[in-house]
């Protein structure tokens, strides 16, 4: 293939997606708006609510075993970093299980992203 040829496809893949766009452009420009707002209404009325028994017990379970993995990891961590007679590979291979653990469940936790209708927005 000449570079002739690559330029004529990298021209002809240009244009098209050029009218690709411009085709989503009037689509979008032909949607009505309140019947957008209607949608987006309706699709925040069908997320959960955390006023529910049954959800309130999820999250309340969820911390439970949230704070536990928290304590379990950092009890396994303190102890093999205290007992100095427990120093092999099987110590460091536990060490290292909680550490990988303890971080996971805490970038988890912290970068979870708020959805939209639920709890961050109560």
């Amino acid at each position: 293939m000449t570079s002739t040829e690559v330029l004529d496809m990298s021209r002809n893949i240009s244009s098209s997606s050029d009218r690709l766009n411009a085709s989503f452009d009037e689509w979008l420009e032909q949607i009505d708006p309140e019947w957008m707002a209607d949608l987006e209404r309706s699709f925040k009325d069908s997320l959960y609510t955390y006023k529910e028994p049954l959800t309130a017990t999820l999250i309340g379970l969820y911390v439970v075993v949230f704070v536990l993995s928290i304590v379990g990891n950092t009890l396994v961590i303190v102890i093999i970093r205290l007992d100095k007679s427990n120093r092999g590979v099987d110590a460091y291979l536990m060490l290292n299980l909680a550490v990988a653990d303890l971080l996971g469940k805490l970038n988890t936790t912290i970068t979870l992203p708020p959805v939209p209708g639920t709890l961050a927005d109560h």
